[in-house]
């Protein structure tokens, strides 16, 4: 009874340690302890030359931009920048006086992390997204800028994913102090510099970086050219070559090739992520409705059923609607309508060249409702103002094939062709007869071309298999008399 008593105490005090170590290991966490965990997980990459999770490690980085507070900032800064006094986070609205726990780092580490520039951006650039995450301003613009000035001192090839960073928000503080053109000479120094180090991913950031600069004052041409005369890094960012894709998708819709426009705004659409980035897919779907309605093409209607894209799309909705109708007086009411808004979103000079794609719509309808109409009324419907731009039109549009019509000039009106029944006519009888030929002309050809082998190879190879055979029954014969 007492060894059945010990046994089941040993068990019950096994059953408690398992609880326990289930208990540690359950423990979450800190904030500060991921921190350190990153920090000494790239002083270890560094040390063995591995590029990759260096990279990987600090690409992650910013995900703790939305949950550090000033409280976090004032213990790295006690631990890590105990001579830098610069910034007072105690004053900060966040700053919670009643936490307790410190950035746990020996002092060895500390000074060999001093010695390393990594360390150094890696905190000051999180310290940057807080300030524009709580929207000071001015910090973030001078620390910025003293970062970018140290960035081009630093020659390593694990630094490539800090000096992205260091270029994206430089760009992004001077964009928001309307500092664009200011800094457009140091972006491009800062690109031949990327260019000689062979930093790819500081290359693809400082091209978008260009691009927006250009775009933001509507210098098309200076960004068409930039753009042919340049070579999109490869293996990148998934979020660089997103916005790459829709700045150039831009530039060509306004240099009327809507064609490649097109391709590249429906490139950045697929490779976006579903889950996230959210205003770059409604920003980037409302130039693809436009550009797509430009090359003659109508939208899908499954683009204004999804239920994120339903009330920023819905002027775009009517537009579209506006346009199907062929009515230039309903377009330009919806165009007057939400005209503040295209002009935010850039796109007001596009929607207005789709006057001409309305005015087909409604002479498309005319050549299947009339046999005959005047000018005049032409105008009418279409409301058009002149009746010399109306015989312009109608020209224009009989060459281009929407209309079937011939121009009555003296009477000022057209007269409607009515189109045959083809199959009245000779032409499907001359298409089968095109047809037969071709086939006809490619059973010959191949006839022709059949080849056939030698016969006296092939009388060659018969003697040959004859002997074989011979030989075959021979050797049966042998083994039938030893047998």
């Amino acid at each position: 009874m007492s060894q059945a008593k010990d046994d089941k105490n040993n068990k019950d005090n096994q059953a408690k340690k398992v609880e326990k170590k289930e208990e540690v290991v359950k423990k979450p966490v800190t904030l500060l302890e991921e921190l350190r965990n990153q920090v000494l997980t790239i002083e270890k990459a560094i040390t063995q030359s591995d590029l990759k999770t260096v990279q990987k490690t600090c690409k992650g980085m910013r995900r703790f931009k939305k949950y550090l507070k000033s409280h976090h900032f004032a213990k790295i800064w006690a631990a890590i920048f105990p001579n830098e006094t610069e910034y007072n986070f105690e004053s900060f609205e966040d700053f919670d006086k009643t936490f307790e726990e410190n950035f746990d780092i020996s002092k060895k580490k500390v000074q060999k992390i001093s010695k390393a520039p990594e360390f150094d951006f890696f905190f000051k650039i999180l310290l940057l997204c807080y300030f524009l995450q709580i929207n000071k301003v001015d910090q973030a613009y001078d620390l910025a800028g003293k970062l970018f000035n140290r960035v081009s001192e630093v020659n390593k090839k694990h630094f490539e994913q800090l000096s992205a960073f260091v270029y994206f928000y430089y760009a992004r503080t001077r964009e928001i102090k309307n500092q664009i053109i200011e800094i457009r000479e140091e972006l491009f120094e800062a690109y031949r510099l990327a260019c000689i180090k062979h930093n790819d991913l500081a290359q693809a950031t400082l091209i978008n970086a260009i691009l927006r600069n250009y775009l933001h004052y509507n210098h098309y041409e200076a960004a068409q050219h930039f753009v042919s005369k340049i070579t999109f890094p490869e293996n990148v960012s998934n979020n660089e070559l997103i916005r790459f894709l829709y700045y150039t998708g831009r530039i060509k819709a306004v240099q009327v090739e809507y064609s490649e426009a097109f391709n590249y705004l429906n490139q950045a659409l697929k490779k976006s992520p579903d889950n996230s980035a959210l205003g770059f897919r409604i920003e980037a779907q409302k130039l693809a409705i436009i550009v797509e309605f430009l090359m003659g093409n109508i939208p899908s209607r499954d683009i204004f059923t999804k239920q994120e894209f339903w009330k920023p799309l819905y002027p775009y909705y009517k537009l579209v609607q506006s346009v199907l109708r062929g009515n230039l007086l309903d377009f330009n009411k919806v165009v007057a309508q939400y005209a503040n808004l295209f002009i935010k979103d850039k796109n007001f000079s596009l929607i207005q060249r789709l006057q001409q794609t309305v005015i087909k719509t409604g002479l498309r309808k005319i050549n299947l409702s009339y046999s005959r109409i005047s000018f005049t009324d032409i105008a009418q419907k279409l409301d058009l103002k002149k009746n010399s731009d109306v015989e312009f039109i109608v020209a224009k549009a009989i060459r281009d094939g929407i209309l079937n019509a011939k121009i009555d000039h003296e009477n000022q009106y057209i007269v409607i062709k009515q189109e045959n029944d083809i199959y009245s006519t000779n032409q499907p009888q001359d298409a089968f007869a095109k047809r037969i030929s071709y086939c006809l002309n490619l059973h010959n050809s191949a006839t022709k071309a059949l080849q056939y082998p030698d016969t006296n190879y092939q009388y060659q190879n018969k003697s040959d298999d004859e002997n074989d055979d011979d030989e075959d029954i021979d050797i049966y014969k042998i083994m039938e008399e030893d047998s």
